[in-house]
């Protein structure tokens, strides 16, 4: 399981689709969960937060705020703890009345929906006859209602009864923004290379026209309305704005990489941005910046939220969680209580700690406990971040114990290196070595440490320290455990520690759609693939398909206790290698299981892994 590149991309900073998503030092760890749920049950055990695409705030006393996280949740005001809302998932945007404070609308699954009691019940609202719609906007006059589709916005003026279609967009649509002064004047964010264009209407939709950027940026990541012909636009080059439209545009002192941007909804002057895991405030138009206090551990804002009746009351939609401000954004504080929504992911061991990745961040899990602990991502990103800036994403990691105190840990990044802690992740250090310049998409423990390559696998035995090629398997390797690797189509074995790799003929499975290899260092071993889950007992020569049934990707771990297939529908049990099962007790509806892992660490303890509800337990 160490070795599986399940990459998600949502630490890239880019143009990214909503229809595509869904700390100094160890002293000052953050806990989230509590202790042992009851035997044979599932237990969410956290991480808190997740990665927010947006938050809403209705208009009414006491107002109320939503924010969407895979989940629609709803926030406690009392006592600032997320809830969620139904059991719905892959909800794509949410938009509140200005006006009307208990309507909701959610665009979910390619449909429309409004509600009036907090999204409990719903009713569908989707245009006739329109494609898949994944943006929902409502103008600050709340006069008009705006649904965007891939390459269709529609509007309607009685709040999704009637329906009038505007002008069609090409390429695709990325996102919506909808000016706070002028119901009718709309930017699109529209796919193209590069990053993509912007498209302006004046009109409500009905025509368009291109939005000229400057030539000195290569994407644009976020963007701010500011008086009537005024815009700022946050790009990988830093902050510009404009106030004609984009015929001329002015750079601003903030440079570098910038996620999002927000101006004050009653003072242009007041300009937001998130830049490098800060968020910054401008009192002058974007000729000064202060950094705000409290911001720890931010990954991404995705957009700014203002209080519709105060707007000194502030939210960031970020990750991984989301953040608040009373003070007009100069001082912030973080809200992740009761938010289940990550998606963890590379389960490895030592001797009494699991840990795992969540985006950039690192956890564990103590043995015989059930509180997630994150480590202090801010040492490991120190670690990684000169490689590639803004490509800290943990895409594999390996855990075993150093000595009777400390654990030794290796973490690859999605832009490339590796980096090593001997005190169970409270230092780091990248490794140096030209090899390693690398992305490194696996790793694997048999006599000598092994990495999974872009240009095949790479060993050392000197614990990370020199690194040294391999023969036989020099192509992409996405997967490598004790004596298997698997790349460019093709399954390999090693029996000499990795020295040399053969391809295995691999009859009965395409390796090509291998997501997890269970290997206990010989016969047999287990794989889990998109077709089921396989055993070979002859070093990979043959397969033979286990007889459980199920749908989507098998993920498989094996200990002791018995063989576990996580799938689709949920997880089962084999207590003879595999030929029976038992489905164990399902998971709540709606949570969905992407990898399991037999926690050695603790007797009888079950993890999966699942996307946008983190951490689920099992006890038996």
């Amino acid at each position: 399981m160490n070795g599986a590149n399940k990459v998600i991309a949502d630490s890239i900073v880019s143009n990214i689709s909503k229809r595509g998503r869904a700390l100094v030092a160890l002293a000052a760890l953050s806990l989230t969960s509590s202790a042992f749920g009851g035997l044979n049950q599932w237990t969410a055990i956290g991480p808190e937060g997740g990665y927010i695409d947006n938050v809403a705030i209705t208009a009414g006393t006491p107002a109320r705020t939503y924010a969407t996280a895979g989940s629609l949740y709803v926030l406690d005001d009392t006592t600032q703890t997320w809830s969620r809302s139904g059991s719905q998932l892959g909800i794509n945007s949410i938009a509140t009345h200005p006006i009307n404070s208990n309507s909701l609308f959610v665009a979910t699954s390619g449909r429309l929906f409004s509600s009036t009691d907090g999204g409990t019940t719903r009713v569908d609202i989707t245009p006739p006859g329109a494609p898949p719609i994944f943006d929902v906007k409502v103008s600050a006059d709340g006069t008009v209602l705006y649904a965007a589709g891939p390459s269709d916005i529609y509007r309607s003026t009685n709040l999704g009864t009637t329906w009038t279609p505007g002008d069609t967009l090409t390429p695709d649509i990325s996102s919506l923004y909808v000016d706070p002064t002028n119901a009718q004047r709309l930017i699109a964010m529209v796919f193209g290379p590069f990053g993509g264009s912007l498209a302006l209407t004046t009109d409500g939709g009905d025509s368009w026209t291109t939005v000229p950027q400057p030539s000195e940026i290569s994407a644009v990541n976020g963007l701010a309305f500011s008086g009537s012909a005024g815009l700022w636009i946050a790009t990988p080059e830093g902050l510009w704005n404009t106030s004609d439209d984009g015929a001329n545009w002015t750079a601003s002192t903030l440079t570098g990489i910038t996620s999002a941007v927000a101006v004050h909804p009653s003072n242009p002057s007041i300009v937001y941005a998130q830049q490098d895991h800060d968020i910054y405030r401008s009192t002058d138009g974007g000729i000064q910046w202060t950094l705000a206090n409290g911001i720890v551990g931010l990954r991404r804002v995705n957009a700014f939220v203002f209080d519709p009746q105060n707007s000194d009351h502030m939210f960031a939609a970020a990750s991984p969680g989301a953040w608040v401000s009373v003070d007009g954004g100069v001082n912030w504080s973080e809200l992740r209580h009761g938010m289940n929504a990550t998606s963890p992911s590379r389960f490895s061991s030592s001797t009494d700690r699991t840990y795992f990745a969540v985006a950039e961040q690192m956890h564990y899990i103590e043995a015989g406990a059930s509180t997630t602990v994150a480590i202090d991502q801010m040492a490991l990103r120190a670690a990684l971040k000169p490689v590639a800036p803004g490509m800290n994403q943990l895409i594999s990691l390996h855990a075993e114990q150093l000595n009777s105190a400390n654990a030794r840990i290796f973490a690859g990044g999605l832009g490339g290196g590796l980096a090593r802690s001997i005190d169970g992740g409270q230092t780091w250090s990248r490794l140096t070595h030209p090899l390693m310049s690398t992305r490194v998409l696996g790793l694997a423990r048999a006599n000598a440490l092994f990495a999974a390559t872009a240009n095949g696998i790479l060993r050392s035995t000197d614990d990370g320290d020199t690194w040294s090629t391999t023969t036989g398997a020099n192509a992409f390797i996405s997967l490598v455990t004790k004596q298997y690797a698997v790349g460019g189509g093709r399954l390999y074995r090693t029996s000499d520690d990795g020295l040399n790799w053969v391809q295995v003929t691999a009859t009965g499975i395409n390796p090509a759609g291998i997501t997890s290899l269970h290997d206990s260092g010989g016969n047999p071993t287990y794989v889990g693939t998109s077709a089921g889950a396989f055993k070979t007992t002859d070093d990979g020569a043959s397969w033979t398909r286990l007889p459980v049934s199920g749908t989507g990707t098998f993920c498989v771990s094996q200990s002791a206790s018995g063989l576990y297939v996580t799938r689709r529908e949920g997880v089962a049990v084999s207590s003879d290698d595999g030929n029976t099962w038992t489905e164990v007790t399902r998971l709540p509806q709606g949570v969905n299981v992407i990898e399991v892992y037999i926690d050695p660490t603790t007797s009888g303890r079950v993890l999966v892994a699942t996307p946008n509800n983190g951490v689920y337990e099992y006890m038996h």
